[in-house]
């Protein structure tokens, strides 16, 4: 997979507000999905300044740790912290005290404004790790096979048990926008890594996916 190689967040907005912008012109409802990590928190507090209908944005998000929701260690505290004075609509993917209370509550909230069965995403901004894991499915895990469309990672992955967003609900997305940055993410979408990491099965046979990397 060949790069789109970008020097400053600034040159991944525009084509954020295009795919907006496309997308309104047939729907009500515009549905983005935030990856957790530094790569997307970039681009995530550019976006938020811009000027756009954000209450007819929808956020959503791919993974969470189980912490309080006042722990910098959790993704939504930094899409609230980013998002709460535009007018856009969000909700935690994890309560902050139930594990299967907020998986229930997801899953409705997943299907909130559905175009198709599916309940496509509009567009996924996407990070993911070193080790080629995306949200919270990381090497070597049999949940990649799974059909739900979210999974409580039991295990504790780098510290914490998660939330995520199963493979194919994340490949339930008509555009993804990858972001990454240094060499070892680069080699790992060049084709020099393992094809079974996750970062490489959810590209796999999966349309319309444009790969954005920091020179």
């Amino acid at each position: 997979m060949i790069p789109n190689l970008f020097s400053h967040e600034n040159e991944i907005i525009e084509p954020i507000l295009n795919r907006i912008g496309e997308v309104l012109q047939t729907k009500d409802r515009f549905k983005l999905c935030l990856s957790g990590g530094t790569s997307i928190l970039k681009t995530l507090e550019l976006f938020s300044k811009k000027k756009i209908p954000w209450e007819k944005i929808q956020i959503y998000q791919t993974d969470e740790r189980i912490v309080s929701l006042n722990s910098e260690e959790s993704n939504f505290y930094w899409i609230k912290k980013l998002l709460e004075n535009t007018g856009t609509t969000f909700n935690p993917f994890y309560n902050g005290f139930d594990v299967q209370e907020s998986m229930q509550f997801y899953v409705h909230y997943l299907k909130q404004n559905c175009y198709d069965e599916n309940c496509t995403f509009d567009l996924i901004l996407l990070g993911f790790g070193e080790d080629g894991h995306i949200a919270s499915l990381f090497p070597g895990n049999e949940n990649l096979k799974s059909v739900d469309e979210i999974l409580y990672i039991q295990e504790r992955q780098n510290g914490y048990q998660r939330l995520s967003l199963s493979l194919s609900q994340l490949k339930a997305s008509s555009c993804t926008f990858i972001i990454s940055y240094g060499k070892k993410k680069y080699r790992v979408l060049m084709g020099k890594s393992d094809l079974n990491l996750p970062i490489n099965q959810f590209i796999k046979d999966q349309a319309n996916v444009t790969w954005y990397h920091k020179r």
